[in-house]
C-alpha cells in the first residue's frame, strides 16, 4: 500500500513540474496551429502596427510570423490580434507607422472588386523604388472591367515632373506603346525589375540613356488613351507584373 502511494506521489511531482516549465501558452499555440511547443511569447497587435515592424522589432523575418502564426492574408491584421513571435523572451514595444503628410497613393481604399494586395517582399527587395510622383491614386493594380489592369494610375497636372523610380537604362522612350501615349520603360540594375511610365506629355529621356534614382525622365500628361492628366506607373519582375504598392515606400 505504502509503495503505491509513494509511485501516486511521484507521478503527481511530475505532473507539476511539468506544468511549471510549460507555459500555457505553449499549448495554446499548438492548439491554434497545429505546432509543437516552442519558447515565445505573445504580442498584441496596436493601432499603427504593421506584420513588418513587429518582425523587425523582435529580429525574426515576416515570412516567419506569417508561416508560425497560418497568417493568409498580411493586410487584414487586426489590432488586438495575438500574434506569437517565436525565440523571444518578453514582449517588446513596436514603433506605429504614421502616415507622412503628402497623399500616399498606396493607403486610400480601392475598390475590392478591383484591389489586389501588395506581396509580401524580403527586406533586400523592400524600398527598392521612389515614387515617381506624389499624387492620389485614381485606379489600382488588379481587375478592371474585364481585364487586368497591370499598374496604378496616379492623378497629377499635366506637366508635373516625373521621377525614374530606380537606377536603370532606358530600354523605351516613344509615342507609339499601343494606348500608353508617351511612355518610358526603364530596365534596373537589380531584382530583374522593369518601370513604366506612361500617358507623359513628353519624353525627356532617349533610348540607351542610363538615369539615377531620382532623375527627370518626364513630365505628366494625357496621351494615349487617357481621360484626365495622370501618370500609368508600372512594376514588372522579369514578365510578370507586380503591385507597384509592393515596393514603394
Amino acid at each position: 500500500m505504502m509503495k503505491k502511494s509513494i509511485l501516486i506521489i511521484l507521478w503527481c511531482a511530475m505532473f507539476l513540474v511539468g506544468c511549471v516549465h510549460t507555459p500555457f501558452y505553449y499549448w495554446s499555440l499548438e492548439a491554434q496551429t497545429g505546432l509543437k511547443p516552442g519558447k515565445g511569447v505573445y504580442h498584441k497587435i496596436e493601432k499603427g502596427q504593421t506584420l513588418w515592424r513587429i518582425a523587425k522589432t523582435y529580429g525574426v523575418s515576416v515570412e516567419e510570423l506569417i508561416k508560425i502564426n497560418k497568417i493568409e492574408d498580411i493586410t487584414n491584421i487586426k489590432i488586438g490580434q495575438q500574434i506569437f513571435i517565436p525565440g523571444a523572451t518578453e514582449v517588446l514595444n513596436v514603433d506605429v507607422y504614421i502616415p507622412p503628410k503628402i497623399v500616399d497613393v498606396c493607403i486610400s481604399s480601392p475598390p475590392k472588386e478591383e484591389y489586389m494586395p501588395p506581396a509580401a517582399l524580403s527586406i533586400s527587395e523592400q524600398k527598392l523604388l521612389i515614387r515617381p510622383i506624389e499624387g492620389k491614386i485614381i485606379s489600382y493594380f488588379g481587375i478592371r472591367g474585364d481585364s487586368m489592369h497591370n499598374g496604378i494610375d496616379i492623378k497629377a497636372q499635366t506637366g508635373t515632373l516625373i521621377k525614374a523610380a530606380a537606377d536603370g537604362v532606358v530600354t523605351y522612350s516613344k509615342g507609339t506603346y499601343q494606348g500608353y501615349g508617351n511612355a518610358i520603360i526603364i530596365t534596373h540594375d537589380k531584382d530583374e525589375l522593369t518601370t513604366v511610365y506612361a500617358h507623359n506629355s513628353v519624353n525627356l529621356v532617349h533610348e540607351g540613356q542610363r538615369v539615377k534614382q531620382g532623375d527627370i525622365i518626364g513630365k505628366v500628361g494625357q496621351t494615349g488613351n487617357a481621360t484626365t492628366p495622370h501618370l500609368h506607373f508600372e512594376v514588372w519582375k522579369g514578365l510578370i507584373a507586380q503591385n507597384p504598392c509592393s515596393y514603394l515606400p
